[in-house]
Formats: structure tokens, C-alpha cells, sequence
């Protein structure tokens, strides 16, 4: 079925491409496609404005906004994709986290997943990790009153493990991603 999906879209040309792409990701925008991505981009404070996160954050305006869009840890923690550059998701945010801390003219914005509920870790509380962070890294939680949405007008970069929004964000926006 992905093999004559492709071939369909590859005959429509690329208006169809383009056509249905968008479709797909206003989908998704308004939380319609499934779960995460109601609970991502769903009702939440969209910012369009790197003046205005500043603000409310507490970070400086000045400094590019990266944001690393954490994995939920036991889904597939050895992922499913084949060979990863980690041991597994916490090895990478761990890893992630320490190297946040040694750039200091970055804002870091380390996102939990959105559906982190759905995937409880009895060994691991995110929020933990942070404590003590300086001031150009910030956590956010599932439940902060932030859309996803936000990250196509304010995000320099986009850093994830193996989360959509290092595919969606930079498709939609031309947000640069690195997806380990």
C-alpha cells in the first residue's frame, strides 16, 4: 500500500505533494490525527514571537531558541528505527542535557513528550534532571500552557531523538532539526 501511495503521489506532481501535505499537517495542527498531536498542538499558548517566550520564560531575546522535543522513554527505548547513535532515548537526553549546560549563549528548551502519561517510568522523573539548571536551559512539561505550534515561529532549531517534530517542524516551517 506504501509503495502504490507513493506512486500516486509522485503522478499528481508536486502541487498534489504540496496540496496534500498541508492537509495532512493542518490535520495534525488542530490536534485531529491522533492523540500526541492533540495533546501537543492542541488548546495550548501558541508564541509567535521570540520577544514574548522570552518574556514569559525568563530567557534572553538575544540568543537563538533550540529546542529539544524529549522521546517518551519506554516506548521503544531501543528503538524500532535500527541502530541509534545511544543506548536508548534517556541515554540521549541525558547526553543532551549535559551538552545544553556547556552552551550558555543557546536558550534550551527541553519539551517532555506529550504523552508521557501514557508511558510512566518508575526510575526517572524528567522534571528531576533540571534542578539546579542555569538559566539558558528550561524545562517544560507536558501540562505548560505551550503549543507545539509555537516552535514554527520561534525555534532556531529543532533537536529530538525520534519524535515528528523533527520532520514536521522543519517540513512546515524550514526549522533545521537533528534527529539522532
Amino acid at each position: 500500500p506504501l509503495a502504490s501511495d507513493l506512486d500516486s503521489l509522485a503522478r499528481g506532481g508536486p502541487e498534489r505533494v504540496e496540496r496534500e501535505f498541508k492537509e495532512v499537517m493542518e490535520s495534525r495542527v488542530a490536534g485531529g490525527s491522533d492523540e500526541d498531536a492533540a495533546q501537543a498542538y492542541g488548546t495550548k499558548k501558541v508564541y509567535s514571537s521570540k520577544l514574548e517566550l522570552a518574556r514569559d520564560m525568563s530567557l534572553s531575546p538575544e540568543k537563538p531558541f533550540v529546542f529539544v522535543m524529549l522521546h517518551a522513554f519506554n516506548d521503544h527505548p531501543h528503538s524500532h528505527y535500527g541502530p541509534m547513535l545511544f543506548r536508548d532515548y534517556y541515554d540521549w537526553f541525558a547526553q543532551t542535557l549535559r551538552f545544553a549546560w556547556d552552551f550558555p549563549d543557546v536558550n534550551w528548551l527541553f519539551k517532555e513528550h506529550p504523552s508521557a502519561d501514557w508511558y510512566p517510568t518508575r526510575d526517572v522523573r524528567v522534571a528531576d534532571s533540571f534542578q539546579g539548571s542555569p538559566d539558558h536551559v528550561l524545562f517544560l512539561p507536558k501540562d505548560a500552557d505551550f503549543s507545539t505550534r509555537s516552535l514554527f515561529h520561534v525555534a532556531d532549531a529543532v533537536v529530538t531523538v525520534a519524535g515528528t517534530a523533527g520532520v514536521e517542524v522543519p517540513a512546515s516551517a524550514s526549522v533545521p532539526s537533528i534527529l539522532a
